[in-house]
């Protein structure tokens, strides 16, 4: 189970992304703030704000984000690795 300065810490990283999408996107605020992350990573891509590489290891980390962010259980191992990205 992750502490709460783990927890914290992916919070953070989605905090980040969604930062970064208000800063490179002109029409982020048009986005309904509803769609989830996969959707603004989606976003990013198409106006090529992200390469490839960094949308794939986005995709990879989405579901353990989500899980993590929601409260669920996730591994150590994974969290490190996440947040060591």
């Amino acid at each position: 189970e992750l502490s709460k300065d783990e927890q914290a810490r992916l919070e953070i990283l989605q905090q980040r992304l969604k930062r970064y999408a208000g800063n490179v996107l002109v029409d982020y605020y048009a986005i309904p703030q509803r769609h989830s992350i996969r959707k603004l990573v989606e976003e990013l891509q198409k106006h090529e704000a992200l390469k490839p590489a960094e949308v794939s290891v986005l995709m990879d980390l989405l579901p353990l984000l989500n899980r993590a962010v929601h409260g669920a259980k996730v591994e150590k191992e994974a969290c490190n690795l996440a947040l060591d990205m």
